[in-house]
């Protein structure tokens, strides 16, 4: 006998993925709503606890998340992702200094209630805080040239991307 009901079955599956698509917004919507405490950090005020950079492509978005307990993950809008990079050190270590950097440019970011991608060649940063969730969107060429005051933080999330990336080239070979 089935432990659950007709309707119990059916909201279950309405609340289940249906795509790989679906899987990955759903890591980053939990990404976006995460509260320090959910990762058993105690955040003082302005200071994040997370942050995630998104890069926008032709057709969707690559998100890098990292949070203050070590966690980074990759997530693709199209479906996929990289997860577990709080076990390998070198990805650990660039995913903490990417978010300990987002402290000096919170104060230049936007307070915001609202998660969209980034638009095709842009990057757009979302700081998690005690207060709430605050957004930076510019110019990938911008960032990448250092024509941006948040250029520093761009580059410090890119090295965490390469860090990562390094390592799932080894596990792959």
């Amino acid at each position: 006998m089935w432990p659950f009901s007709k309707k119990s079955e059916q909201k279950i599956e309405e609340a289940a993925p249906k795509s790989s698509s679906e899987i990955s917004q759903g890591l980053r919507k939990m990404a976006l709503t995460t509260k320090p405490e959910d990762v058993g950090l105690t955040a003082k005020p302005g200071e994040p606890y997370g942050i995630l950079m998104e890069m926008g492509f032709d057709g969707g978005a690559a998100t890098l998340m990292a949070m203050a307990e070590g966690t980074v993950s990759i997530y693709y809008s199209n479906g996929g992702a990289l997860l577990g990079g709080v076990g390998h050190e070198t990805v650990r270590n660039s995913g903490l200094a990417f978010v300990a950097a987002a402290r000096e440019y919170v104060r230049l970011m936007q307070p915001t209630q609202s998660y969209p991608f980034p638009e095709s060649k842009q990057i757009r940063f979302y700081a998690l805080t005690p207060e709430g969730v605050y957004t930076y969107q510019a110019k990938w060429d911008d960032l990448g040239n250092n024509l941006d005051p948040l250029s520093p933080l761009f580059h410090l999330g890119d090295r965490t991307l390469t860090e990562f990336r390094l390592i799932e080239q080894k596990l792959n070979r």
